[in-house]
């Protein structure tokens, strides 16, 4: 996927079209791709700290936009980040098995309002190893539903390069 699709996917008014500066993070951001997405939404000024087990390297995004990257397990571990106005989370909440917990423990840093962007494929299916609590776009409706959020908005989808699900976005808002 290029920058400009993964720009495609995301985009949202929600978030580019408020006038303050904001603070994210990238769950699971891997090599940085919608770290750099949601970058280009966001007010210069704002902050983004781009979190993976492993401590992805200085990913660049949008002019003025700064990215901090963090080696941390999302799932175990605290983020110890302030308080964030959005999380995005593409292709990483289907290696979380219990998603209800992980939602209760990231509203510790998450701001009332806040948003959640969700990029997954659209199947409850799991595969191998590589998406092993896949989550279609039914299923994450079920989960946020009476759990404090808006239901969720899908805002994209495209043809997954592996043809097995289509991968939808999602917008989720914090109530």
């Amino acid at each position: 996927m290029t920058l400009k699709e993964a720009i495609e996917l995301i985009e949202h008014d929600r978030i580019s079209n408020q006038d303050s500066v904001q603070t994210w993070a990238d769950l699971g951001c891997g090599a940085g791709l919608f770290t750099q997405a949601i970058s280009y939404q966001l007010q210069p000024g704002s902050i983004i700290y781009a979190i993976d087990k492993t401590k992805p390297p200085q990913i660049e995004g949008r002019s003025g936009v700064t990215i901090n990257s963090k080696g941390l397990d999302f799932i175990k571990d605290e983020l110890n980040v302030p308080l964030l106005d959005g999380i995005v989370m593409a292709n990483s909440f289907h290696y979380v098995q219990d998603k209800a917990a992980l939602l209760r423990k990231l509203e510790r840093s998450m701001k009332t309002d806040s948003v959640f962007i969700i990029v997954e494929y659209n199947t409850d299916v799991p595969v191998s190893h590589w998406v092993p609590y896949p989550l279609s776009f039914e299923s994450l409706t079920k989960l946020f539903d009476h759990s404090g959020y808006q239901l969720p908005v899908q805002i994209g989808q495209r043809e997954s390069s592996f043809g097995r699900a289509k991968l939808y976005s999602a917008l989720v808002i914090r109530n």
